[in-house]
């Protein structure tokens, strides 16, 4: 019974079946006793014994579902609700247990007490405690805010909730949050990421003196979709006025990314406890508990503490310890797993159903219960281990063979293509030592049987037909499973080449999973016609994500001239004109768009109108583009990763990105500066406005901002206020260049020209007059790193 199901039981219908179930049972257990006669138990003389046992098993069960029912139905079905419900009681769950690390708390709560604009960063390695500081610093926030009694606090523990796994919902579940909390109507909330970014940054400016907001985001880098956009456009990173933030990350490229946006007083890094404090917090949860342990034991777990002393694992340690007895010997036996799982299960007598039985895996989930934790994975709820060590652990010590991994990745993709679904069959075979122990006949070594497992559809249908939801879970699952297994034949036919799972995966997932799934095929095993496929999608990319139904066109078109010496393809562009009619009737005759191998990659759509301002990162990964609005591509994809709205007149001239590639300026035809930071902040400025002359050029650094005129410069703070300004010398009448010189520190080099053409007519001059000036001729040339110009100096004009 899948987890769904499970909390359907609590429903009055679920419920009142249920008991209609026992009820049966209890019929049903009272007219089997009769079987038992030769067993010692006769139906006449001990027929008041099986009655009585019948009502006290079917009172028994019914009063503990009817206690879960209840106890479920106090909980509240609204999903808001119920999703911030579960995260302050983990938070409150979390507080129960922590002890000491009163440094890090105060640090939190000096941030939230300061005037600082900018969220606070909490780093550790992985078990370090990042979550319980995080969680004590949540409950204790009111402190910092007395005398503000409409103090606001959100929290989030990331991926420990279905609607806490994934940016979307993150950010959606906390929109909802806001907008209630603030009286908005929930109904304006955007379905899409990049509206959804720009429609929460909105609403942070709804925090007021009166009524503050403060986020607690832990463990940003558990988003199952963090790797797809490194610079996290949706974490703001300049707050409005009464926000703050505080968030936590592993040490990783995420960390580095963040370090670089937020100052190093609003980051702190969390540590192991230390054998002192390790050992004080054991003890005190043991006292807790009214539990003791001998001096023999108490020496052991010294012995544990000394060699790791991270929270996770103290926490591992108490979970031990707390089933301890004193008279335990310290020996312990380890349990592992069999490879061969149902042949272990069943040992001694033979299944009347051939799978693993319900009341084990409840067993494994109740032994289990502190390392588990249900998360959301393609529109399904699914359980992951709580914390990454446990998966870390898992992994080492469970799937060191190669031969045994690629194994289970084949068996996952039986399951996930639904092989042994809708009833078909698989064999089995019974092991020498099972034959021998249940004394088999030798016709029972080998057998098939019916493992009840689902078919995996594309798609489920509602009751009229109609196609209700695409089959998420497959697939994602499949491609990724049937490439690890290195069944390529079958990655080939039944995933990459077949329309119909393509059509259905592009139809409700990103085309950029597909493209990853292929591009994974591809570093494994060169394949022509995936190539060529891949390339295809690509240059479609525009047109098939908004509309799905193009895909056969967009794949006959462009790949009809492979159609001859490709059977891949050929299968393909078959399958398009025969099964893509049902999406779309239009077949193409003959090739009619770009073909794959040619100059064009892929189109970039996206602004409203002509853009004038382009300008790509040192990379080469990102682009950013600006019209009426700026919006950033990513390369590699094609999609777009980050649109920013300026709200302002005129046409952007002079697009530039600081040399780190995370901050951008520009101005527009009526002398308006703008500046924008990596969370996507806007600081527009109108000074130019009182200049002599129109502004014909700007460059920047992270700190620095420089316009120019044609003949006058004006250096900009972050706030675009003037620092400094300089006129060119008279015989100079134009300002060419204005470069930041990444060999000199904070040094700026200005390039000017005169109309003297029979002498050295450029000179190259130093803002900060840190280095002299260099008359030169004609040309320059600045290499990739902006650390070095090289220029003619001679009347030959050949030499360097």
């Amino acid at each position: 019974m899948d987890l769904k199901s499970t909390k359907k039981l609590a429903t009055t219908s679920g419920f009142s079946k249920y008991l209609s179930f026992l009820a049966a049972c209890q019929m049903k257990t009272s007219f089997d006793a009769a079987s038992l006669e030769g067993e010692g138990i006769h139906p006449e003389t001990h027929e008041d014994y099986i009655k009585d046992f019948c009502e006290h098993f079917y009172e028994k069960v019914t009063r503990q579902v009817t206690n879960t029912a209840n106890k479920y139905n106090h909980i509240t079905k609204e999903p808001l609700q119920y999703e911030s419900l579960q995260h302050l009681h983990l938070c409150l769950k979390l507080c129960k247990l922590f002890k000491g690390r009163n440094d890090f708390l105060s640090g939190i709560q000096a941030y939230l007490g300061s005037k600082s604009r900018q969220p606070y960063l909490l780093f550790g390695k992985s078990g370090c405690g990042n979550i319980s500081i995080l969680a004590k610093a949540f409950s204790q926030f009111g402190e910092q805010y007395t005398d503000v009694p409409g103090v606001i606090g959100i929290v989030r523990f990331l991926g420990t909730t279905p609607s806490s796994s994934t940016v979307m919902s993150t950010l959606r579940s906390l929109c909802q949050q806001i907008c209630v909390i603030y009286n908005l109507p929930t109904s304006a909330i955007p379905y899409d990421l990049i509206s959804l970014t720009r429609y929460f940054k909105d609403l942070l400016e709804e925090a007021t003196q009166e009524k503050p907001m403060l986020i607690f985001f832990d463990a940003i880098d558990q988003l199952s979709d963090i790797e797809s956009d490194l610079y996290m456009p949706w974490l703001p990173v300049t707050l409005p006025p009464h926000v703050k933030i505080v968030t936590s990350v592993l040490p990783n490229h995420l960390l580095t990314k963040l370090q670089k946006r937020i100052p190093t007083e609003n980051t702190s890094e969390a540590e192991s406890l230390g054998n002192a404090l390790g050992m004080t917090i054991l003890t005190s949860w043991l006292q807790a508990k009214n539990r003791t342990v001998s001096q023999k034991q108490l020496d052991i777990i010294d012995a544990a503490v000394k060699n790791c002393s991270i929270p996770l694992y103290i926490n591992i340690v108490f979970n031990e310890i707390i089933n301890w007895n004193s008279y335990n010997p310290i020996e312990k036996d380890v349990l592992s797993l069999d490879d061969d799982i149902l042949n272990d299960v069943y040992q001694f007598h033979l299944p009347p159903v051939r799978r693993i039985p319900p009341l084990l895996w409840m067993r494994i989930m109740v032994d289990l219960k502190r390392v588990f934790i249900e998360r959301e994975a393609d529109d399904a709820t699914v359980i992951n281990w709580y914390h990454r060590q446990y998966q870390e652990a898992a992994h080492k010590r469970f799937l060191k063979n190669a031969n045994y991994i690629k194994e289970l990745h084949s068996k996952l993709a039986d399951y996930f293509s639904g092989k042994w679904g809708a009833g078909r069959k698989k064999p089995y075979s019974y092991t020498k030592e099972q034959i021998q122990c249940m004394q088999l006949d030798l016709s029972y070594q080998h057998g098939e049987s019916d493992r009840m497992v689902p078919s995996q559809p594309l798609y489920f249908k509602s009751e009229n037909g109609t196609v209700s939801r695409f089959n998420k879970r497959h697939l994602n699952e499949l491609p990724f499973h049937l490439l690890r297994a290195e069944r390529i034949d079958e990655l080939h036919n039944d995933t990459f080449f077949n329309f119909p799972f393509l059509y259905a995966k592009v139809s409700c997932i990103p085309l950029q999973t597909l493209l990853c799934d292929m591009a994974a095929s591809l570093s494994n095993t060169v394949d022509k016609d995936v190539q060529l496929l891949v390339h295809a999608l690509r240059l479609s990319s525009s047109m098939v994500s908004k509309f799905p139904d193009m895909l056969g066109i967009h794949i006959s078109a462009r790949l009809l001239p492979y159609y001859k010496d490709h059977k891949k393809i050929r299968r393909l562009v078959d399958q398009c004109d025969s099964k893509g009619l049902g999406m779309n009737s239009l077949v193409p005759a003959y090739q009619c768009l770009h073909t794959p191998g040619g100059a064009l990659v892929y189109t970039l759509e996206g602004h409203p109108f002509a853009p004038f301002g382009m300008v790509i990162s040192s990379d080469a990964a990102f682009l950013m583009s600006a019209s009426n609005i700026f919006t950033v591509w990513n390369l590699v994809t094609g999609e777009i990763s980050k649109q920013i709205d300026p709200q302002m007149k005129g046409i952007v001239q002079g697009l530039c990105l600081s040399p780190d590639d995370a901050y951008a300026a520009c101005y527009t035809t009526n002398n308006l500066i703008i500046s924008l930071t990596p969370g996507g902040d806007i600081t527009k400025s109108n000074i130019a406005s009182k200049w002599r002359k129109s502004i014909v050029g700007v460059k920047r650094k992270s700190d620095t901002i420089i316009i120019w005129t044609a003949d006058e410069w004006f250096e900009l703070n972050l706030t675009l206020n003037v620092k400094t300004s300089s006129r060119i010398p008279l015989d100079y009448h134009t300002i060419v260049n204005i470069i930041p010189m990444n060999s000199i520190s904070g040094e700026w080099a200005v390039i000017l020209q005169k109309d003297d053409k029979d002498q050295n007519n450029m000179l190259l001059q130093f803002i900060q007059n840190t280095t002299p000036n260099l008359e030169f001729r004609d040309v320059s040339l600045l290499t990739k790193d902006l650390s070095t110009i090289y220029c003619c100096v001679a009347d030959d004009q050949s030499s360097v």
